[in-house]
């Protein structure tokens, strides 16, 4: 069977193809170019000699200037700039879950005396992909779970850590803010609220995990939990899932002495 390195007359066919049905924004793709040390770009001068980044002139090339302002361009919106290619046609420009999450908190008044955590909110709520938008459940339970998060991604995984902390939240300023300070990052947030002084969040990250990864990923998980997040007691968290971390090496264990004993 011939190997993809093998075949580059294939592989640039499809990338052609693939590139010219891209939907985003003007047809683009991203390059990971690994550079020999006498060619990399170590200065700022460097970078400018061949990297673009200024918008065509509206005179010059007028047609090329709307494309890129309507299709390059993130923000910004709202009433600042109704015509943005992000606003729908009722004038509300597209949003996420979270952030009419927050917008419920603020506005609607069933959200507000809830006082609802994230995970919790879709209980009571449902949400319309087409309209982007919360609206109260009337019917049927809903279970879901919020998107994992790793230790190692950082203010991603803090941002995770204070969603399943804080009821409520009306922002992201909001999540960063403890008594009356709203500090810069979502760890500096999470550890001024005292969601970085126990094991607790790291017992509910590796409780949640054992439900679905791995024996080998959740060694992975215990090792990264050891190096970055510094655990109180690593012994006792060893403890409380040795046997899910384990249970491969149980399962061969079985197998071989079946095996054995035939």
């Amino acid at each position: 069977m011939e190997e993809v390195q093998n075949r580059p007359d294939l592989v640039s066919r499809v990338f052609v193809s693939k590139s010219q049905e891209l939907k985003a924004g003007l047809p683009h793709a991203h390059f990971l170019i690994i550079l020999m040390d006498g060619y990399k770009l170590l200065t700022p001068e460097s970078y400018d000699k061949i990297v673009c980044a200024e918008l065509p002139d509206p005179y010059i090339d007028h047609h090329l200037y709307k494309l890129v302002t309507k299709h390059m361009i993130h923000g910004p919106c709202g009433y600042l700039n109704p015509s943005n290619s992000c606003m729908q046609k009722e004038g509300k420009c597209k949003k996420t879950m979270l952030t009419e999450f927050f917008l419920m908190n603020t506005i609607n008044n069933d959200a507000i005396n809830l006082n609802l955590l994230y995970k919790e909110f879709p209980q009571h709520f449902v949400w319309s992909s087409s309209y982007k938008m919360w609206s109260r459940r009337k019917q049927r339970l809903s279970i879901r779970r919020i998107v994992t998060c790793h230790p190692t991604e950082g203010e991603r995984y803090y941002l995770r850590l204070l969603l399943m902390n804080v009821r409520g939240p009306k922002s992201y300023e909001d999540l960063r803010t403890m008594d009356g300070t709203c500090y810069t990052t979502f760890r500096e947030a999470a550890e001024k609220k005292g969601l970085l002084h126990s094991d607790n969040n790291l017992i509910a990250c590796m409780s949640e995990a054992v439900t679905y990864q791995m024996p080998y990923s959740l060694r992975r998980l215990f090792a990264t939990i050891l190096v970055y997040c510094n655990p109180g007691n690593p012994k006792d968290l060893w403890k409380n899932y040795e046997n899910s971390m384990s249970e491969d090496f149980k399962t061969i264990s079985n197998v071989t002495k079946i095996i054995s004993n035939a």
